[in-house]
Formats: structure tokens, C-alpha cells, sequence
């Protein structure tokens, strides 16, 4: 089974959604709660620093190299 993590900014501004560690899609707004929640899979959800993600200007491509609040 793939392995989902739903990053956010702590203003809930910015997302990106990561499966098995790796960036699969990232925006302002997902909708990947909602299509996750009513397939029945569990979402782990984290807040990446607000500071580090705005001087980044995007999402890592690995999960390891989020910095988190």
C-alpha cells in the first residue's frame, strides 16, 4: 500500500500531496482530502514552516527535505 502524506502551510495556504516520499501534486487549494477521505484512506497530515516554504517558493521533490513546524 502507497504511503500518502498531506503537507500544508500553517495558513493553510499552500499544499502538496506526497506519496511513498515523493511530491505528486502541489497548489494553492487540493482537493485530495475530500477524494481520499471518501475512498476510505487515511490521510497523514503536516504543517511544513510558513518562513522556510515562502523562501523555497515550492514544495521539495522528497519528504525528507520538508521543514516542518
Amino acid at each position: 500500500m502507497k504511503k500518502l502524506v498531506m503537507v500544508s502551510s500553517s495558513s493553510g495556504d499552500w499544499e502538496g500531496l506526497y506519496v511513498d516520499g515523493v511530491l505528486f501534486s502541489e497548489g494553492h487549494s487540493l482537493s485530495s482530502r475530500e477524494v481520499l477521505s471518501a475512498a476510505g484512506i487515511k490521510l497523514e497530515e503536516k504543517n511544513a514552516a510558513e518562513g522556510w516554504l515562502e523562501e523555497q517558493g515550492c514544495l521539495p521533490t522528497k519528504l525528507k527535505d520538508v521543514k516542518f513546524e
